[in-house]
C-alpha cells in the first residue's frame, strides 16, 4: 500500500506536491484552532484559603489532674493514736493546646466578566483578587464560563478595557477550563495598582474572549 501511495505521489508535479503539503498543514492548523469550540472544559476548585491559611499559635485550656495521695500512717507502739487518712491534694492544672481559627482572607478587588467584541464569543462570572492569611495573593474566578478556543490564557491588563486601552498583558498561565470555579496564584511582586482588568486572551490570534474590569474594595 505504501508503495502505491509513493508511486502516485511521484506522479505529481513539484507545484502540486507543494500545494498538497500546504493543504495538509492548513487542515491540521484548522483542526487545532477550531476543535476546542466544539466542547467545554469544566474545572471546580475550592476556595484556597482553607488549605493555605496557617494555624494561629495554640491557646491553653486547663484540665485538672490529681496529685498522688500521701501515705497513710499506721500506729506502732504509741497509745491509740488516730491513723492519718490520706486526703487528695488540690488539683494542679496542665495545659492542652487548642488551635485558634485562621485569619480570614482579605478581598482586594473584583469585577464581572463581559464578552469581547468578537462575534459569537461569550463570558460571564466574577473575577476577585484575595490576599490569603499566609500573605499570598490569588485570583479567584467564580460562576465563570466563556467560549472555548485555542491557546487561551488568563492575563492581567493595565486598562479597564483591554481591547481599547494601551498596555501589555501580564500572562499568568493557561486557562484551566472554560467553565467553573478556579484559582490562579499571583506573582509575589504583583502590584495590582498597575492592572485594571482580568482578561481571557487567545494568545495565538490576539483575541479577547472576555474580560472583567477590576474595582478596588
Amino acid at each position: 500500500m505504501l508503495a502505491s501511495i509513493r508511486s502516485h505521489w511521484n506522479m505529481f508535479s513539484p507545484l502540486a506536491k507543494g500545494a498538497g503539503i500546504v493543504g495538509i498543514v492548513v487542515a491540521m492548523f484548522a483542526i487545532w484552532a477550531f476543535s476546542p469550540m466544539l466542547y467545554n472544559r469544566q474545572v471546580v476548585e475550592p476556595f484556597p484559603a482553607t488549605a493555605n491559611a496557617p494555624a494561629m499559635p495554640a491557646m491553653a485550656e486547663t484540665v485538672p489532674t490529681a496529685m498522688p495521695a500521701m501515705a497513710e500512717t499506721v500506729p506502732t507502739a504509741m497509745p491509740a493514736m488516730a491513723e492519718t487518712v490520706p486526703t487528695a491534694m488540690p488539683a494542679m492544672a496542665e495545659t492542652v493546646p487548642t488551635a485558634m481559627a485562621p485569619s480570614a482572607p482579605v478581598l482586594l478587588s473584583s469585577g464581572n466578566f463581559i464578552a469581547g467584541s468578537t462575534a459569537g464569543d461569550s463570558a460571564k462570572g466574577s473575577a476577585t483578587i484575595y490576599q490569603l492569611a499566609d500573605g499570598k495573593r490569588v485570583l479567584r474566578l467564580e460562576g465563570f464560563s466563556t467560549t472555548n478556543g485555542p491557546d487561551l490564557v488568563v492575563a492581567l491588563h493595565p486598562g479597564a478595557n483591554p481591547e481599547k486601552d494601551a498596555g501589555q498583558y501580564l500572562v499568568l498561565t493557561g486557562l484551566k477550563g472554560n467553565q467553573g470555579d478556579q484559582n490562579y496564584e499571583l506573582p509575589a511582586d504583583f502590584d495590582q495598582r498597575n492592572y485594571r482588568s482580568v482578561v481571557i486572551w487567545c494568545r495565538t490570534f490576539n483575541v479577547v474572549f472576555g474580560y472583567a474590569a477590576l474595582k478596588d474594595v
